[in-house]
């Protein structure tokens, strides 16, 4: 233990322990010490990060060294499902703060500056005493953004990844549907909060690019520049899209969704795509939102990935794709094996009458669920038939149980 790290104290202790019993991991190898350091980036700006050392008994070696980067800060929440719970393991842990973000220099511009940044924080780490000659990296949503960033350019000496629910592609997330996502502006509101509270940014909308404005004046400055670039082939976009990731890397991958995710069409592009290349990646899908998706139900399974291919103490006994199915008896895992099938189920839109619908813009159609950032889930949509901008077609009752997986296509 240097004079800069501090041991875990026992309100420490308490909440590993409580958290490790809510995502259902096994006991505790050792206690670990925390450290505060500042990593340099080659414009000048330092990073804010803590190093996680396990204190392992009769002189073990670290089961191996995880790298995560986080811009929701470094607080107990947080770092215990991105940190602790490894550190009190076996594993060493650096959990380093976004540029511009909880003690980070420099200015947050969300997905412009990882894939620099996280070559240089690589750098950094291969200079360190304790660095094992190796690492892997970690985190959900945007920390798993920040994986695929440095996938963009993958270091020889990363050698497993953990992405749950995570864009690569942040053009195709807010723009990929021809329409501006929502769920951008509630996440810049979360990102750029001021010390008073606004009311909901939703209440205020009505001209979308106006209310924005008005609801957060010179906070969230990144909103208007995703506002002004509706073409997801501009080059704004340039440095926050790593498709060439999907192209380039060649380490055992976990990737994690949700049905309900609001990520969950790039996951399942991010698998095909990896397992096309012959990958070794692996795919857990639950009936989960984005936040239950994000590892607090899969920790199990992240653990033994982590043994296998970072540790070498274990074994990942999962089939490659391990999905969910929703319904009675949600819960129970598909096995999805090598083989792929098609179905077609035609759907007639078809009525006796011409059908029409009338839009209020000041009265838009509200979204119930579904694949959302937050509040999102299976929830009972049947209102939406009351109102006057749905159509609604209703078929017979099926007279037993329908299964249907893949991505529907229309012709």
């Amino acid at each position: 233990m240097t004079a800069q790290s501090a041991r875990r104290n026992y309100a420490g202790a308490t909440l590993d322990y409580l958290g490790a019993r809510y995502v259902g991991v096994g006991p505790e190898a050792c206690s670990y010490t925390t450290e505060a350091v500042q990593i340099p980036m080659r414009d000048g700006v330092r990073l804010a990060a803590d190093f996680y050392s396990p204190e392992l008994p009769n002189k073990q070696s670290p089961a191996g060294l995880i790298m995560i980067q986080c811009c929701y800060g470094r607080g107990a929440g947080i770092s215990f499902i991105n940190a602790r719970v490894f550190a009190a393991r076996g594993y060493q842990a650096l959990f380093v703060s976004t540029r511009g973000t909880h003690g980070s220099e420099g200015i947050f511009d969300p997905g412009s500056n990882e894939e620099y940044d996280s070559q240089d924080i690589v750098s950094w780490m291969r200079q360190q005493p304790w660095y094992p000659g190796s690492f892997a990296t970690l985190g959900a949503s945007y920390l798993g953004y920040s994986q695929w960033a440095l996938l963009h350019d993958p270091p020889e000496d990363c050698i497993a990844a953990v992405i749950p629910v995570a864009p690569h592609d942040q053009a195709w997330h807010t723009w990929g549907t021809g329409s501006f996502r929502l769920d951008r502006a509630a996440w810049s509101d979360l990102m750029s909060k001021r010390d008073k509270e606004q009311g909901s940014f939703l209440s205020n909308l009505a001209n979308i690019p106006e209310s924005l404005k008005r609801y957060f004046g010179d906070r969230a400055p990144w909103l208007f520049e995703y506002l002004k670039h509706p073409n997801v082939d501009d080059e704004y976009w340039a440095t926050r899209r790593h498709h060439i990731a999907l192209e380039r890397a060649n380490i055992p991958i976990l990737l994690v969704s949700g049905w309900y995710d609001t990520f969950t069409t790039q996951t399942l592009h991010q698998y095909t795509q990896l397992r096309e290349r012959g990958v070794n990646v692996n795919l857990i899908v639950g009936p989960w939102t984005h936040v239950q998706g994000s590892g607090l139900y899969s920790m199990p399974e992240i653990m033994d990935f982590l043994a296998e291919h970072v540790a070498k103490t274990g074994k990942y006994n999962r089939s490659q794709a391990r999905i969910y199915i929703t319904g009675p008896g949600s819960g129970v895992p598909y096995q999805a094996g090598p083989h792929q099938r098609s179905l077609m189920l035609y759907i007639y839109k078809k009525a006796a009458r011409p059908l029409s619908f009338i839009f209020d813009p000041l009265n838009p159609t509200p979204s119930i669920g579904g694949n959302q950032m937050s509040a999102g889930g299976r929830l009972n949509d049947s209102a939406y038939a009351d109102r006057s901008d749905v159509l609604t077609f209703t078929s017979e009752a099926l007279t037993e149980d329908l299964e249907i997986l893949g991505s529907p296509s229309s012709i």
